[in-house]
């Protein structure tokens, strides 16, 4: 069994190409339309005003659930998969130099959460960091950022320093241009810190690991030693939906040859089953099903899955959990 591959980000090797495709194929299709902006004060409104040595270069494109493949022909699914409304793009150009562009492109995804599963699944691992907004990073001159319901690529044609200085204010003209409400994600914070590769943590909207059932998972990768694992959690609703999910995984591994191993953790209900040669721990505590996804060793898969136990107990404030959990064993 394999986790989901991250699939490639947009920020590739073609961006010079397609900003001379695209810059001869512009046609107008749409106005943009945020959240809390009446249509009508935005009907001439480039899609973020430009700052200065930027000038806006053609019209709102604007891209529909039906007409994503379109613009991202490949790559819809990913998004579509996770809540898409609307895509709003538009090219900018330099004005010293009109052969320098800057594509941006303005994902309404519906939810924060949605906006954070595309970032999370688009991120590179070589990404750099951006101080501008909770979730932002940049590469090889393009600006990635989640903004509320938002996420916003800002796509230069060339890597340079000067143009990472503009997609930069682009960005942050964005943020300050669109009010979206401050909402955390709780669940990014229930993940323990030891051996945590912080910026793995990912939202996978449905599917994960294959299995229909699973849908808005969030997986993060932790490194023992020369191996990674992968720990995950779902919010359910109730205890018992999370209860009956671990019991259907339990199935779904046990239908590759599976075979059940007795755990050696105090956590009532665990689970843990060898595949081939790895092991999968899942438990539910609360609301919330959890798991260790392909650990080497039973010895790692039992030392994550305490160690997110613990952490959950503690988040969901459930301070006799793990003394209850003890006396059933």
């Amino acid at each position: 069994m394999t986790i989901e591959k991250r699939i490639s980000g947009p920020c590739s090797e073609n961006w010079t190409l397609r900003a001379l495709v695209y810059r001869t194929v512009l046609t107008f299709v749409g106005i943009l339309t945020m959240a809390a902006v009446p249509v009508s004060a935005i009907e001439s409104s480039p899609l973020i005003a430009p700052p200065q040595g930027l000038a806006v270069s053609g019209p709102v494109e604007s891209y529909r659930p039906d007409s994503l493949y379109e613009k991202i022909n490949g790559q819809a699914e990913l998004y579509l998969s996770a809540g898409f409304e609307e895509l709003k793009s538009q090219w900018y150009e330099r004005v010293d130099n009109a052969g320098k562009m800057i594509e941006v492109n303005v994902y309404h995804m519906g939810s924060l959460l949605n906006a954070f599963s595309v970032y999370s699944q688009q991120k590179r691992l070589d990404a750099e960091k951006l101080n501008i907004t909770q979730f932002a990073y940049t590469i090889q001159s393009a600006v990635f950022m989640v903004h509320g319901s938002f996420y916003v690529e800002i796509l230069p044609s060339e890597s340079s320093s000067p143009m990472t200085e503009l997609a930069k204010q682009l960005a942050e003209r964005f943020i300050h241009t669109i009010r979206v409400e401050a909402v955390n994600i709780k669940e990014l914070e229930y993940f323990p810190a030891e051996n945590l590769n912080r910026g793995s943590i990912t939202i996978i909207p449905k599917d994960a690991f294959g299995m229909s059932r699973l849908d808005n998972i969030f997986m993060a990768t932790y490194t023992f030693g020369s191996h990674q694992l992968t720990a995950y959690l779902s919010d359910r609703k109730s205890p018992a939906a999370a209860q009956q999910l671990v019991n259907d995984v339990r199935g779904y591994f046990r239908d590759f040859d599976g075979r059940d191993v007795t755990p050696a953790v105090s956590i009532k209900g665990a689970r843990l089953i060898m595949v081939m040669d790895s092991y999968e721990l899942i438990f539910s505590i609360g609301p919330y099903l959890v798991g260790v996804h392909e650990a080497s060793t039973r010895m790692q898969a039992e030392k994550l899955g305490d160690m997110m136990h613990q952490s959950l107990q503690e988040r969901l404030k459930l301070p006799g959990q793990r003394k209850a959990d003890e006396q059933t064993h």
